[in-house]
């Protein structure tokens, strides 16, 4: 699957909280509210994907799988990230 277009949505920095990714892929497939947080002891990002709480247990909404695809997300996102964040 290709990636088409990457929004970054940057937000009031909230416990290391800095913005929010969206994906758009060709294929047709949106994947969004990934957040974007500033690592503690580095000048880089970490992400964390969209998940659910119901009762007590809490859902994943999605999520890569693969290294592979974790890093190329990553990569996508964090580049346009150095540039509005």
């Amino acid at each position: 699957m290709k990636i088409e277009r990457v929004e970054i949505l940057p937000v009031k920095p909230h416990n290391g909280l800095i913005g929010f990714a969206h994906l758009f892929f060709e294929e047709g497939l949106f994947l969004g509210s990934i957040g974007i947080f500033k690592k503690l002891n580095d000048n880089g990002f970490r992400l964390t994907y969209p998940n659910r709480k119901i009762g007590d247990k809490e859902l994943t909404i999605f999520h890569p799988i693969t290294k592979e695809c974790s890093q190329k997300f990553e990569n996508v996102i964090f580049e346009q990230a150095n540039q509005y964040l």
